[in-house]
């Protein structure tokens, strides 16, 4: 298994429905400098689960957000 990466330094970002960032299955970093965020209807900014793949009690995400000068709501 291996960890994704992304990384956001100003600009902006709208999610149209469910979250911002969904991390299933893997190991994932976001890092958010200044960036504008704009929710869905759901209202979440992140979701870290097991979803439907993988073995149970073997699957899930797991996630590491870093955020600097930056609005969560």
């Amino acid at each position: 298994m291996g960890t994704s990466a992304f990384t956001m330094t100003g600009g902006s970002m709208t999610a149209k429905s469910g979250a911002v960032f969904y991390c299933t299955n893997t190991s994932s970093k976001v890092y958010l400098s200044g960036a504008e965020l704009a929710l869905s209807e759901s209202g979440d900014l992140l979701i870290v689960s097991s979803g439907r793949w993988g073995k149970e009690g073997r699957n899930g995400g797991a996630c590491e957000m870093y955020a600097k000068d930056q609005q969560l709501k």
